[in-house]
């Protein structure tokens, strides 16, 4: 919505609105009354309002109280030429105190433009103090509305849900069967071998694995896999494997997968000497050229419920700078 004491900045405001592809709002019928109803008779109600070169202070009062109790728009630029019926200052301070104290011009973005170099500097500065939005042209006020129209719409789809690739699949019901089985039977945490096939359930890939109980085992795994490979301790009373170097990558030949076995398990029984080991998992080394590393994390809040975290994968993992965090719908 544009308000305006002449029709030049009027149509300039207008013109620049249009070059950027924005839209006028539509003004009801209760509001286009209330507006005949407190303006003088040679006001044209419309979008732009063009006051005339003689309105006062009191008839912008007036126009901003109707606009901001009508709820036909969500933007209002207010525009000033330099006049001696309303001076520029004057008319400023007025306008100031009527959007502080009006009980919906919180709901409305409020922009303005007080023309003149240096008859109008005094207002943008009263304005800029007041915490409005305030600019030296119509089409430099039209240009910042425009930018905050492109922003929200970029947010907005920046949280739509993408479409399903038409090539993805997913077995649900499998995935839960799984999961059902595998709380029946006590689990509260799956090992990386187990969640494989709920992984698999919606069509996503993942990395053979295989169990070996002893070093000797491993080599003889990574002999019939091909190197390099990876070994990471398996045991339920250690969810951090990395506190005790339980993650070895890019061993190369038998005697390192040898020595890397026996390592994990001296470690092991020197930094958790009460740990159930249940054997090292040895899988072949992923081609992680261009690969970008992610963390997926479900949990239950006590105060929102499920929740999923995605973010950076690593080491170090710290929610709050590397996550971003959504409720499942």
């Amino acid at each position: 919505m544009i308000i305006s004491n002449g029709a030049a900045p009027a149509a300039l405001a207008l013109d620049a609105l249009w070059s950027r592809n924005g839209k006028l709002a539509t003004l009801s019928e209760e509001t286009c009354q209330k507006l005949r109803d407190a303006l003088p008779g040679h006001v044209a109600i419309s979008n732009p309002l063009d006051l005339r070169d003689d309105a006062s202070s009191e008839h912008y009062v007036k126009t901003l109280d109707i606009l901001l109790h009508s709820q036909d728009f969500d933007a209002l630029m207010v525009i000033h030429s330099p006049s001696a019926a309303a001076p520029a200052t004057e008319s400023a301070q007025v306008l100031i105190e009527a959007v502080k104290h009006h009980p919906r011009s919180k709901y409305v973005s409020l922009l303005t433009n007080w023309c003149g170099e240096h008859s109008s500097q005094e207002a943008r500065r009263l304005f800029s103090e007041a915490g409005l939005p305030t600019y030296r042209t119509p089409e430099g006020t039209i240009t910042a509305f425009m930018h905050m129209v492109e922003y929200r719409r970029n947010q907005k789809q920046l949280r739509e849900t993408p479409a399903l690739p038409s090539n993805l699949t997913s077995n649900t019901a499998e995935a839960h069967l799984l999961l059902q089985q595998a709380i029946a039977e006590g689990a509260t945490s799956l090992d990386t071998h187990e969640v494989q096939p709920i992984l698999q359930a919606y069509g996503m890939n993942t990395l053979p694995t295989w169990i070996a109980s002893d070093s000797t085992e491993a080599v003889h795994i990574a002999e019939q896999i091909g190197y390099p490979v990876a070994l990471k301790l398996r045991s339920p009373d250690i969810p951090h494997k990395s506190e005790v170097q339980g993650v070895m990558l890019y061993l190369r030949t038998a005697n390192e997968v040898q020595q890397a076995a026996n390592a994990i398990f001296d470690r092991v029984k020197m930094a958790w000497p009460q740990a159930r080991v249940h054997g090292l998992l040895v899988q072949s080394m992923a081609n992680r050229a261009g690969a970008q590393e992610l963390r997926v994390v479900v949990e239950h809040d006590p105060v929102f419920g499920p929740l999923i975290m995605l973010g950076e994968g690593g080491v170090e993992w710290r929610p709050e700078d590397q996550a971003v965090v959504a409720l499942p719908r």
